[in-house]
């Protein structure tokens, strides 16, 4: 009893083999050796503690047939992650199989081949943007992930399978002067609290952290004395330090030392979930209707990187693994940028000392010479 490397139908596989102590064996097969070891351990600990029934009971629903639907499959699967996600993602996951299931829901899930996919992939690309189909494409191809590492089939059967192009569309980048606004305009705004929703975009403009980490930032993570701010509670799950700026230490210097949470509603005490609508209408009344909140952390970026700060200082900053993607938040700021403005200032005081001007709408660069 214990962990075995068998070889079955011409495959050499790992097979994890247990009693319990009723007296019946435990026996699946695993692909490699890290998840054998792990259900192994499992099992040991639940017969030490006394809870190996409900992991009896567990992994033999778990043990599914051919006939099991992908419905079913994912009923199980979201039920089974969601001590592990996000709420925000295990919502994204749970709507994004209300349409896989709509279309696919009925098909085993071993039986799931390459063309039907495909084939549901360019029907819900027709339907919605290419984006919104990767999403659910990734909700898909995570359930067969997790078939595949809890042994639920042999191999990961959506493996390779590659999402639509996006289009990389470039946004305006927001000037200081329409920052400014934005923030008097969101003290303005009427069937919103001016003073959450003020303090909200000076946080995410200040510092340029994302929506979700500024709703999470904690009274505790903000530093008076060394004049810095915390992140934890952040997408990559790794804390960063940012400095706190002169604007961002004013707005929080009357904050209510007592509460567990910067962005909080002044008249439930709770945390703030989602300023989007009052956010939409500042922007509306600041005369930027285009802006979206996570332009705030481009828009950080650009200033930081205007004041001469390093480009991996301001990866450090903003959070981000890639240094490729901080340099595509820096895209309108290109040092080369400025090389081409130069030439075609050149290029206009030139054709200006040569005596250009306007005759009958045509502009004129020839230079009398004998003046």
């Amino acid at each position: 009893m214990g962990i075995n490397r068998v070889r079955k139908r011409g495959k050499s596989r790992i097979e994890v083999r247990k009693r319990w102590p009723d007296g019946t064996t435990f026996r699946r097969y695993f692909p490699n050796m890290t998840l054998a070891r792990r259900i192994r351990t499992e099992i040991e600990a639940s017969i030490l503690n006394g809870s190996w029934l409900e992991l009896q009971e567990r992994l033999s629903r778990s043990q599914l047939s051919e006939q099991v639907t992908i419905r079913e499959l994912s009923q199980q699967f979201l039920e089974e992650v969601r001590p592990r996600l996000s709420p925000t993602t295990h919502y994204r996951y749970a709507h994004s199989f209300q349409f896989i299931n709509r279309d696919l829901g009925a098909k085993p899930y071993l039986r799931l081949d390459r063309a039907a996919l495909h084939g549901w992939l360019n029907k819900r690309a027709g339907e919605v943007s290419p984006s919104t189909a990767n999403r659910d494409l990734t909700a898909l191809k995570r359930m067969y992930r997790w078939a595949y590492e809890t042994g639920l089939t042999e191999r990961h059967l959506l493996s390779g399978v590659r999402p639509f192009k996006e289009p990389l569309v470039e946004r305006r980048l927001l000037s200081f002067e329409e920052y400014e606004d934005l923030i008097e305009a969101s003290g303005m705004v009427v069937n919103a609290d001016a003073l959450a929703l003020k303090t909200f975009v000076i946080v995410l403009g200040e510092t340029g952290c994302r929506k979700s980490e500024g709703l999470h930032l904690r009274v505790e993570e903000v530093d008076f004395t060394w004049k810095t701010v915390t992140f934890n509670k952040t997408k990559g799950s790794r804390s960063r330090v940012v400095p706190l700026s002169a604007r961002l230490r004013d707005c929080l210097a009357g904050m209510d030392a007592g509460r567990e949470f910067v962005l909080v509603n002044p008249r439930t005490d709770a945390r703030l979930t989602d300023p989007k609508k009052g956010f939409s209408t500042a922007a509306k009344l600041a005369g930027v209707p285009w802006l979206q909140i996570h332009d705030l952390r481009r828009f950080r970026a650009c200033q930081w990187a205007k004041g001469g700060i390093p480009v991996p200082t301001i990866q450090k900053l903003l959070g981000h693994r890639s240094l490729e993607t901080t340099t595509r938040y820096l895209m309108h700021i290109d040092v080369s940028f400025e090389a081409v403005r130069r030439v075609s200032q050149k290029e206009l005081d030139r054709g200006r000392q040569l005596g250009d001007r306007a005759e009958n709408g045509v502009v004129s660069t020839t230079k009398n010479r004998e003046k």
